[in-house]
């Protein structure tokens, strides 16, 4: 360097620390954005945790009242046998052991509620059905909105079906009542069986990756799957009923205006013509040919879900009735 030339001046003590501040402040977004990701992560991880844990939880809570339940009824079978003082003694135990976890378990008794279907203004109760058929009276006993029993051997149908409330309650709620997302299978509030419509329609859930309730109808999307199980059984109240597979409809729900079959809507054949257009649409529209053919007198059953093959899907499979 020549001498005539002045060195650059060096950062003194205070320079270097104004320097480093301004470097702290330039790198502090960045470090409070990276921050906020890894909390919203660490979020995100510990929700779907407690989400799991939660879960967990009810489940194990659920298994320990449902064999505390049934320790005691098999007690209470015992005692009411006669079978000594051990008995009754147990289920004294049973009640005293069980009365506290539960009263922190479980919610209040709900009120009774009448359901609409059941009791409109000024109508009386339903009247329990004159002969029921055994399997069903202690259901019925259970759930008055019980209307039958359907079955798919071989598939894992082989559910209750009961009659729809005034709003689509059974799609959220089981058999008991109870918050269910997978629901329970039922017909239209408006249907009467002792009047039977020509084509009973029973709904059910169809939930993605699932095969509970309707679940398993995807199988009949498969001509095979047909010829393996082509027989569904639907017993009302009263009355077994056996039914063979016609058709298999993959269609969807027609938004009012548009033109299109609607399954759901054709139940009743007054004259040969309106059973001629359910019959040869589900005929034209079935994705293969059962070798099952119908004619006008006949019942059917058409069993309805969900699908995604696009907005609104349905699939629908119309037995119709062999016996009795």
């Amino acid at each position: 360097m020549d001498r005539g030339e002045k060195s650059a001046p060096r950062p003194t003590g205070a320079g270097r620390v104004s320097l480093l501040a301004r470097v702290a402040l330039l790198a502090l977004p960045a470090l409070g954005e990276w921050a906020l990701e890894r909390l919203a992560l660490l979020g995100r991880a510990a929700g779907y945790g407690l989400l799991a844990l939660g879960e967990w939880l009810g489940e194990r809570c659920l298994a320990l009242l449902r064999r505390a339940g049934d320790d005691l009824g098999q007690a209470g079978e015992r005692a009411l046998r006669g079978d000594g003082a051990a008995g009754a003694a147990l289920v004294l135990c049973l009640l005293v052991a069980s009365t506290p976890a539960l009263a922190g378990l479980l919610p209040a008794a709900p009120q009774a509620v009448a359901a609409p279907h059941l009791q409109a203004a000024g109508e009386a109760l339903v009247a329990p059905p004159e002969d029921p058929l055994a399997y069903l009276q202690p259901l019925y006993a259970q759930n008055s909105d019980l209307v039958g029993w359907i079955a798919v051997e071989g598939t894992g149908i082989d559910f209750p079906v009961v009659r729809e409330r005034a709003a689509p309650y059974y799609l959220t709620h089981n058999f008991a009542r109870e918050g269910d997302r997978f629901g329970t299978p039922f017909i239209k509030h408006e249907i009467s069986l002792e009047d039977r419509p020509d084509n009973l329609v029973v709904y059910g859930h169809n939930m993605p990756h699932s095969e509970k309730m309707f679940g398993p109808l995807e199988g009949y999307r498969d001509a095979a799957f047909c010829r393996a199980h082509p027989t569904l059984r639907f017993d009302t109240l009263t009355q077994a009923g056996e039914y063979r597979v016609v058709a298999v409809l993959l269609t969807r729900v027609y938004r009012q205006g548009e033109e299109g079959f609607r399954y759901y809507a054709e139940t009743d054949f007054p004259d040969e013509a309106s059973f001629a257009y359910f019959y040869e649409n589900i005929k034209e529209g079935s994705l293969y040919d059962t070798g099952v053919e119908a004619s006008y007198g006949d019942s059917f059953l058409t069993l309805s879900t969900c699908v995604y093959d696009w907005e609104n899907g349905r699939l629908a499979v119309v037995a119709k009735r062999v016996s009795p």
